[in-house]
């Protein structure tokens, strides 16, 4: 091994183990979060399977405090709310789904699928950005299924964007355009499940 090889080696494995720290400071572990959350979540008279299943590995009681309050609702059913608060670490995807409730056509079940929490390399991220999804479906003639393949993952507007700097600045396609812009996460996640 070349003296060069092995410094072109060293930084990246210091960052991967330095993101791995940070990555494991984010969210600190509490044994006893699960348990609180499913007090909470059966106290708003969830059943037992569905409060094991939202706050099985919940790192807070953020699971129950969100599904309260897409109970709270009344519009969404148990298995609805269950989806979209599941490892959830605040109340933001129930303020996406309102966002999306009361600005789109959507049915409940598309919107609770876009803003539950979806999964990253190593930890779910929390919900989408209904901005994105807006942006997408008022600037661009795509479909709505394109618009929320291209934000789902996202923490911002900025696939939209990124979609508009692509049509102006490339010949791809939407579809390919919807390939390159969406977040990497979302993608990541879709591969390894077997696609999307």
């Amino acid at each position: 091994m070349s003296a060069r090889s092995v410094w072109v080696s060293m930084p990246v494995f210091i960052a991967i183990v330095i993101t791995s720290r940070d990555s494991d400071a984010q969210i600190p572990e509490d044994p006893l979060a699960p348990v609180r959350c499913v007090r909470l979540a059966t106290d708003r008279n969830l059943s037992t399977q569905s409060a094991l299943e939202l706050c099985a590995g919940a790192a807070s009681d953020a699971p129950a405090l969100c599904f309260a309050m897409a109970h709270d609702r009344g519009d969404l059913t148990e298995g609805e709310g269950v989806m979209l608060c599941q490892q959830a670490t605040s109340t933001r995807p129930v303020e996406c789904y309102d966002d999306l409730d009361r600005t789109t056509l959507f049915s409940d079940y598309t919107i609770v699928e876009y803003c539950a929490p979806s999964c990253g390399y190593n930890y779910p991220t929390e919900g989408s950005d209904p901005g994105c999804v807006r942006a997408a479906l008022e600037r661009y003639q795509i479909s709505e299924q394109q618009a929320l393949t291209l934000c789902q993952g996202s923490t911002s507007a900025a696939p939209a964007t990124c979609l508009d700097a692509g049509e102006s600045e490339t010949q791809l396609s939407d579809n390919q355009l919807i390939d390159l812009c969406a977040p990497v996460n979302y993608l990541a996640c879709q591969q390894s499940a077997g696609g999307y």
